[in-house]
């Protein structure tokens, strides 16, 4: 009798490890949301790092979701136009994902989400990255209010030159700006930019400042040339961060004391 409880017991523990189901693989994801503004005619890209951690190689299901469509957009993963496919990544590694949208033209806020999964425990391994992105036809519009060319003489006081910026679109944007000044400038002359918050010393040569949707802000440059004869110029350079070359306005202003 001890002999067959022995054999039962060698068959139930063989049997046991051979039906025991293996733990999913789970990943990291470098970021879970992104929001992007960006124009019409110009693709927004969202990278997205997938680690493994495990001692093993794995491979991870994904799919591609639009939660909020926007008609005539489409995507692309990694160059794929598929909503779905794998990833095969090394022990211990991970591996880039590109996430593409193409506007086509179209304006629009769209939303959606990539998965990531152990296709053996979908609801235990699952990983999502969720994103939101606004086209616009154009991000803002800048507007000169005073000439920007002046000439004063030197017992004159500080000189402005004012612009305005304006939103366009209807929902609100993050404007940066960067003063640059003209090598020409005189020593002496001290030249403070107002945002439509603050106005700030010389020494402050960047920032940003939010636009509300439909609204226009003030912006300027203020000459103060401390009794100096002499010629020069600054530009205040506008642009959107998450698209600084093609968002990039500027507008140069030359000032003259004579």
């Amino acid at each position: 009798m001890k002999k067959i409880l022995a054999g039962l017991t060698l068959i139930a523990l063989i049997f046991t490890a051979c039906t025991e189901t293996e733990t999913p693989v789970t990943v990291n994801l470098s970021k879970t949301t992104a929001t992007e503004l960006t124009t019409i005619n110009t693709h927004s890209h969202m990278m997205i790092m997938v680690s493994n951690t495990t001692d093993n190689e794995a491979t991870i299901q994904w799919e591609h979701e639009e939660t909020t469509p926007v008609s005539g957009w489409t995507y692309n993963v990694n160059g794929s136009s598929s909503a779905s496919g794998t990833l095969t990544i090394p022990a211990n590694g991970s591996v880039d994902v590109m996430l593409m949208v193409i506007p086509n033209g179209n304006a629009g806020t769209g939303a959606g989400m990539l998965k990531f999964y152990d296709s053996s425990d979908q609801a235990l391994s699952m990983k999502t990255f969720s994103y939101t992105v606004t086209t616009v036809s154009q991000y803002f519009e800048l507007i000169t209010i005073s000439p920007t060319s002046q000439s004063v003489r030197p017992s004159d006081p500080d000189t402005d030159y004012k612009m305005r910026v304006y939103n366009p679109n209807g929902s609100e944007i993050n404007v940066n700006w960067a003063s640059a000044m003209d090598a020409s400038n005189p020593a002496s002359w001290l030249i403070n930019v107002c945002d439509p918050f603050t106005c700030f010393g010389a020494d402050v040569v960047d920032g940003t400042f939010p636009i509300a949707a439909g609204d226009t802000v003030d912006f300027k440059f203020t000459f103060n040339h401390v009794s100096t004869s002499g010629n020069g110029a600054a530009t205040a350079n506008f642009f959107i961060a998450t698209d600084s070359t093609a968002s990039l306005t500027s507008q140069t202003v030359n000032h003259t004391v004579q």
